[in-house]
């Protein structure tokens, strides 16, 4: 799991993070340190990501939160961006105009605002 969550992160971090480059990073972490390397195989990391316990990102969430709230802010408040997206179905038309084939269009629509850190 522990790698799971490293890929994770850095993942999350990287605009544009793929599967593939997140384990690539997990990969260089355990080689530098001397552990045995896991499979190259990023559809395994995907499933192992989806199985990373929800009370934990959620402690991690709240432990960053606590460590930056607790700064002196001089009157200012900390903000929280979240964010996430969603596929979207697209029609055949649009489908047949474009290089992609019908169901595989890859409309997606982002999903961002602030959230107060105190309500978190």
């Amino acid at each position: 799991m522990r790698g799971t969550f490293w890929g994770f992160l850095s993942q999350v971090l990287e605009p544009a993070g793929s599967c593939r480059r997140a384990v690539t990073r997990i990969q260089t972490l355990w080689r530098a340190r001397h552990l045995p390397l896991p499979k190259n195989d990023p559809a395994a990391y995907g499933i192992a990501r989806a199985r990373l316990p929800l009370r934990v990102l959620v402690r991690v969430s709240r432990g960053i939160i606590e460590r930056l709230t607790s700064r002196p802010l001089e009157g200012r408040r900390w903000f929280v961006m979240e964010g996430t997206s969603l596929p979207l179905p697209d029609s055949p038309k649009n489908a047949a105009a474009s290089a992609y084939a019908p169901g595989k269009n890859p409309v997606v629509v982002s999903l961002e605002g602030p959230c107060a850190a105190s309500l978190i």
